[in-house]
């Protein structure tokens, strides 16, 4: 699946995009075998973007929110000790920063 958030996240005044997308194997789609990636789009004029930058999530994560600055407020999950394949219950919570061209991880 895929969803684009349209944000100026370097404030040059060009919309920007903000990709999630999350990839799953086909056959037995579940939290365990989804892979995140969150790419940052800069607006290069009408309709055309470039990659600035990403992150991908081995297990998979979610972009909670986006400040009024930028910032991207991310849940991540990941697995206890005792956590079978299918229920990672770890949920850790991260913010990045978008500076100079690159995802900064800010906690």
């Amino acid at each position: 699946s895929k969803e684009v958030t349209m944000f100026d996240i370097n404030n040059d005044g060009i919309p920007d995009k903000i990709v999630q997308l999350s990839i799953c194997e086909e056959s037995r789609c579940n939290r365990s075998t989804v892979v995140t990636q969150i790419a940052i789009l800069v607006g290069i004029g009408k309709d055309k973007y470039r990659l600035a930058d990403s992150q991908t999530f081995g297990i998979g994560a979610n972009i909670n929110s986006i400040t009024p600055s930028g910032e991207l407020n991310v849940e991540a999950y990941g697995y206890g000790n005792n956590d079978p394949t299918c229920c990672p219950s770890i949920v850790e919570k991260l913010k990045y920063a978008f500076r100079n061209e690159k995802l900064v991880l800010m906690n």
